[in-house]
């Protein structure tokens, strides 16, 4: 799923157009959207798949009014990325738009919600089934009442969903390779905003946000991760047990799914480069790797060639 949305003077509005496209985008039925200036309307409206209970939407507008009431019964989150501009968001708190770059926000279903866009402009909205993420109940509530954009993984996350909307323009059929990634990080982030005391009764949970935000450093390890969790490695093995996987497996995981991303997205980059950005030491055992999870080359996925017995290089 790609449009669903387009409205312009040439094209104009249809208030039942705009309300179906607004549910098929995965937006409850408490959200109404209306133009400022019905007769000069325009409106674009997109949205892809990551696959199991994520989405990416891309909402293109001239001035707009966004208004949602709060949702009961099972509800979603989203983070959002707005344009700069003139607009105003009140969500729990006002959020102040920043005033040379995106402004990133933690949208919750469950409160009041009033968006005024003035100007023309966009919004990047990842939507999140909450229960993916695994998180106490209580954690995305308070992430959504403290993310300023001055926190750790702020920049880290709006830089990401900005270069996941350019993903989605020119190469969707990559998104549902970036599921796994995609929700590690909103993890981490909401974890980070939440102040995370969650950590104090599950550990696990702050050893993956310290994962997620350090993940491309080569020297991630045992040993480092459990220094930042005030643990011994001993401990932090008996910790991560609880989870099911193997703690390096986890590690490599992310990583391969990272730079399967990048070596279509940065073609410019040799295989090496990819392996050493995203925290491989080695190129050849990366293209090992590489080839185990994914039953092809590093340079065969790049070019979209069928797997053959020839050694990547």
């Amino acid at each position: 799923m790609a449009l669903l949305l387009d409205v312009s003077p040439a094209r104009p509005l249809d208030p039942a157009a705009l309300r179906a496209a607004l549910r098929r985008a995965g937006l409850p039925p408490t959200v109404t959207l209306s133009p400022l200036h019905r007769s000069a309307a325009r409106l674009r409206l997109h949205r892809w798949s990551l696959g199991d209970g994520a989405a990416l939407a891309r909402l293109e507008s001239t001035g707009i009014a966004v208004r949602a009431r709060p949702r009961t019964g099972a509800a979603g989150l989203a983070v959002a990325v707005f344009s700069p501009g003139e607009w105003s968001l009140t969500h729990h708190h006002v959020v102040t738009p920043e005033p040379d770059e995106p402004t990133l926000a933690v949208i919750d279903e469950t409160a009041p919600l009033d968006f005024r866009r003035a100007d023309s402009g966009t919004v990047l909205l990842l939507q999140v089934d909450v229960a993916r993420l695994a998180l106490p109940r209580d954690v995305p509530h308070r992430a959504v009442r403290r993310l300023r954009s001055g926190d750790a993984l702020a920049g880290v996350v709006r830089t990401y969903l900005l270069q996941l909307g350019t993903v989605a323009a020119t190469a969707p059929e990559l998104l549902p390779e970036l599921h796994t990634g995609t929700v590690e990080l909103v993890r981490a982030l909401l974890l980070g905003a939440a102040g995370d005391p969650a950590a104090d009764t599950d550990p696990s949970q702050r050893i993956r946000a310290y994962i997620a935000a350090h993940l491309d450093d080569p020297a991630l390890c045992a040993d480092t991760i459990a220094a930042a969790a005030n643990i011994s490695v001993r401990q932090l093995y008996k910790v991560w047990a609880g989870t099911g996987t193997g703690l390096a497996e986890h590690i490599i995981a992310l990583r391969l799914a990272r730079a399967r991303e990048t070596l279509r997205t940065h073609r410019h980059l040799t295989v090496t480069a990819v392996a050493h950005r995203h925290g491989f030491t080695d190129a050849t055992h990366f293209a090992r790797r590489f080839r185990a999870a994914y039953a092809m080359s590093p340079t065969e996925w790049r070019t979209g060639r069928a797997p053959s017995i020839t050694a990547d290089r």
